[in-house]
């Protein structure tokens, strides 16, 4: 018999744990409990169907996480939540700064703590511990007294304990009080705070400060001068007070002060001291200006006095009280330095008679001897100039005011060779014939600057033509000595002044008329037509010595009549002028007249001093009341001659009025040569036929002629336009050609020229811009028209056979010289390319000189299918020069890429210079 047991379980297990889920500071073991027998197994993911089995306890020690799920013996299954057991031994610090404490100014708190470890802070104190604010910056402190809590969590969700920092926040700064207890000698002075602090204080008025005296008890002030009080005050915090001050005045006279010397004259520096009956600061000056708080302080040094001369010193005092003296000032003179005396000699050599004055240069007593002893002072005083024959000495010596006693002196000038010119040296309105007088036998030597050689004088020197003449001279007595060498100047001048007016409208009825003279000059006049030479209503306008022009403004009246006459330095007079200048008359712009003579175009206007018409007529005709009126500037290219008379408004006629103006324009340079193209060592003849004046003839013309154009002229004036020379050498030259009309007019004319060398046969002669001339061949190598340029030659090849042929590789800059032909163009005809001039597109060599319009300064196939080479070397490689015919636009007068010689070898020409 067989029997099978078979029970129905669908009830799921019951399952917990123990302990609960949670973070721990240590290991834990965890049991699984049930309530009826079950396996165990563990997963990750909820969502998986088999797990690892694990047994019914766990020992965590560091993170146990997942799922757990309790299997009956009937496949019953209960998963649990999410498990998470987290032992976590880390100590968690957290740091507060500042740490706390009082502060006066607002501090910004922040915490210090590991990394990822979050910080929760409050200064609520019943706040509980999951309400904390989770700190993420600078923590705003509040006023007053605050407790500051803080802690902080791991990721793991441990938290430290809770801390607390004390922080007070006082920016109230305190107040002082002050209270003043009257006494019989003094005053008791208390100061105090409502919090506590420090007071400092001072009683000498200066800002107390953290140095100063420390506030203890109540202290007494006694009654004399003036009290100050000034005091701070500083709180625990660090807050500062506001300033108290307290002054009280005890003292109410002014102080004494007296200055020791009192003032006077010395002779060497010395120190002046300031006293006073009380304590009290002085204040002065040096200069003599008024003192005050800001001048100079006195010490007890004193006031050193070294300057020469008179120092005024102003002083005042002030004592404690700010009582103020009366200003007092004292004057010292320090004259250290004796007196100079200055010896100046009148009279004349041709009567022997001479008149010695002395002046001091400041007040002094001068004693003197003619009888050749020292002066004491006992000897004669100097009063009035001292009597002296030639041959005669002067001692002398002075004292001044001080006491200051001079050197002793002596003048012996008499007794030396002493010449004087006769007339003296002046301005003079005639011809002088000067002579010389001497005081000993000898020779006078003269010259006249700029001459440098002296002459003897024989008879007398004259100075027959107007203008300045200098004249230098010296005596040469027998015995060989010599005097001083002496300068005269004779101003001669005999041409009276010219006097130039002119007339406008002034205010109101009146006119300004306007004096020019031809020089300085005083110029006298009389307005009642009465001659100015004898009226004692004569005035005076400009200043013979320094003013040429003036002004002067009259009223209309009928018997306004200008009379006047100017008159030199000289003494030279003009011819008296008389005219009515309220008439109707016309006054030019241009001053005119006969001796005045014009090297530009004019443009006249013709003037009234009211609102006349004016009617002209040029070239001397007389004009009519059917002439052209003045409109407009009247343009004068040549000498003329203008004749105008005004009519007023009223209908009233002036007299006709002259206007003379000769015109001389500078002639206009011009010169050609012959031939063209200029050689070196053959005869160029310049041709100055072609200038031109106007007013003077080709006959009446000079020339002169700066070949070389090195700013010196190479001959003298040439009345003939023709001339020849012969440049030596090549180059370039910049000839230049100066005309000289008849009145001295001077025209200029500069043009550049270039002379070439003679070449040998094939080559071309070429000067580039800095006047450099040299030769070079016309076709490329080897120099033949009509034949192919040789190629595919090396660098040391093409230089080779330049000097196998005695001549030589050009240069780069030649190379550019004859290509660019004498322009700055990118290519020889121009800037723009273009193919069909020039062979820079052709895919074969071309023979030399087929293409005739490509060259330059006489050189054929300036750019072409072949490269040009020079001497210069950059690196490894020689320059190229000229274009790659693989691309026309590249062929120009530059330098080609030096790295392509080793593939254009063989497309590569060149030509020699010389």
């Amino acid at each position: 018999l067989d029997s099978m047991r078979y029970v129905l379980d669908s009830r799921q297990p019951q399952l917990r744990f123990i302990p609960e889920p949670g973070i721990y500071e240590k290991g834990v073991v965890v049991y699984f409990a049930t309530d009826k027998p079950c396996r165990f197994e563990f997963f990750k993911d909820p969502s998986q169907t088999k797990g690892k089995a694990v047994p019914e306890s766990v020992s965590v020690s560091g993170v146990f996480e997942g799922y757990v799920a309790a299997i009956d013996s009937a496949g019953n299954r209960t998963t649990s939540e999410l498990l998470k057991y987290v032992v976590d031994t880390s100590v968690i610090q957290v740091a507060v700064h500042p740490e706390g404490g009082l502060f006066r100014a607002r501090p910004e708190i922040s915490f210090d703590a590991a990394d990822k470890i979050k910080l929760f802070y409050t200064f609520d104190p019943l706040v509980p511990k999951d309400r904390f604010t989770e700190y993420r910056g600078t923590v705003r402190l509040p006023h007053g007294i605050s407790v500051l809590r803080f802690y902080g969590r791991n990721p793991n969700g441990r938290t430290s304990s809770i801390e607390r920092a004390r922080f007070i926040l006082d920016t109230i700064p305190p107040k002082i009080h002050l209270q003043v207890d009257d006494g019989a000698a003094g005053d008791r002075i208390t100061l105090s705070i409502k919090e506590r602090g420090v007071i400092r204080y001072t009683l000498d008025g200066s800002v107390p400060h953290s140095g100063s005296e420390q506030y203890q008890k109540p202290f007494v002030v006694p009654h004399k001068g003036m009290a100050r009080v000034k005091a701070f005050a500083w709180d625990n915090a660090g807050n500062q007070s506001e300033l108290l001050e307290w002054e009280r005045k005890y003292d109410f006279d002014a102080p004494l002060v007296v200055m020791t010397p009192a003032g006077g004259v010395y002779t060497k520096p010395f120190t002046v001291s300031i006293s006073s009956d009380e304590k009290t600061n002085i204040y002065y000056t040096l200069d003599g200006s008024k003192p005050d708080a800001s001048a100079i302080l006195y010490t007890h040094s004193g006031i050193a006095i070294s300057r020469e001369g008179s120092t005024i010193i102003r002083y005042f005092g002030v004592d404690e009280a700010g009582n103020q003296s009366d200003e007092l000032t004292s004057t010292f003179i320090l004259d250290s330095r004796p007196p100079q005396v200055k010896v100046r000699i009148e009279g004349s050599l041709l009567l022997k008679n001479f008149q010695v004055r002395l002046t001091a240069n400041e007040p002094a007593t001068i004693y003197y001897e003619t009888t050749g002893r020292n002066p004491t002072l006992s000897s004669p005083v100097y009063s009035a100039p001292i009597p002296l024959q030639s041959g005669q000495t002067l001692s002398y010596m002075a004292r001044d005011s001080a006491g200051n006693f001079s050197n002793i002196y002596i003048m012996d000038e008499l007794k030396k060779p002493m010449v004087s010119p006769t007339p003296e040296a002046g301005m003079y309105n005639r011809r002088v014939n000067v002579k010389f007088v001497t005081n000993v036998s000898g020779v006078v030597y003269w010259r006249m600057p700029p001459d440098t050689v002296f002459k003897p004088f024989h008879d007398s020197i004259p100075f027959k033509d107007e203008g300045v003449r200098t004249l230098e001279y010296f005596l040469e007595s027998q015995d060989g000595l010599k005097s001083p060498l002496r300068r005269a100047e004779y101003y001669i001048d005999w041409t009276p002044p010219r006097v130039f007016i002119s007339i406008k409208k002034g205010l109101a009825d009146s006119v300004s008329v306007f004096f020019e003279c031809s020089e300085n000059a005083t110029i006298y006049y009389t307005i009642d037509g009465t001659n100015p030479l004898y009226s004692p209503k004569a005035f005076s306008a400009a200043n013979k010595f320094n003013l040429s022009k003036d002004r002067i403004s009259l009223l209309r009246s009928a018997e306004v009549k200008l009379a006047y006459y100017a008159e030199d330095a000289a003494g030279n007079q003009s011819a008296l002028t008389v005219l009515d200048v309220f008439k109707p008359r016309v006054i030019p712009n241009v001053p005119a007249g006969i001796d005045r003579l014009y090297d530009r175009i004019l443009s006249v206007t013709l003037n009234t001093y009211d609102q006349s018409n004016v009617y002209y007529c040029r070239h001397g005709r007389m004009p009519t009341a059917d002439s052209s009126v003045f409109s407009t500037p009247i343009t004068l290219i040549a000498s003329d001659t203008i004749v105008a008379f005004a009519l007023d408004a009223s209908g009233f006629k002036g007299e006709p009025d002259t206007f003379f103006y000769l015109i001389d324009l500078p002639p206009s340079a011009h010169f050609t040569m012959t031939p063209d193209t200029i050689h070196a060592g053959t005869k160029v003849v310049f041709d100055a036929s072609t200038s031109v004046d106007k007013e003077s003839p080709l006959s009446s013309l000079k020339f002169r002629w700066d070949f070389d154009g090195d700013g010196k002229f190479d001959t003298g004036p040439l009345a003939s336009p023709l001339v020849s020379y012969v440049y030596a050498r090549p180059g370039a030259y910049v000839p230049q050609l100066e005309v000289t009309d008849e009145n001295k007019r001077t025209g200029l004319l500069k043009r550049t020229i270039q002379v070439f060398d003679r070449c040998p046969n094939g080559m071309v002669s070429v000067i580039d811009s800095a006047g450099k001339e040299f030769c070079i061949d016309r076709y490329e190598w080897p120099n033949i028209e009509g034949r192919a340029p040789r190629t595919n030659v090396s660098w040391v090849e093409a230089k080779v056979a330049c000097i196998d042929a005695g001549k030589r590789l050009c240069s780069r800059e030649e190379w550019e010289t004859v290509c660019r032909g004498g322009t700055r163009s990118v290519y020889p005809y121009g800037n723009s390319y273009d193919p069909k001039v020039c062979r820079t597109e052709e895919k074969s060599l071309g023979k030399s000189g087929s293409v005739k319009q490509c060259s330059s300064k006489g050189v054929s196939d300036m750019v072409g299918n072949v490269w040009e080479w020079v001497e210069d070397k950059q690196g490894d490689y020689p320059y190229m020069m000229g274009g790659s015919y693989h691309d026309g636009k590249d062929a120009h007068c530059g330098l080609s890429i030096p790295g392509t010689i080793a593939a254009r070898n063989d497309d590569t020409g060149f030509r020699c210079c010389k």
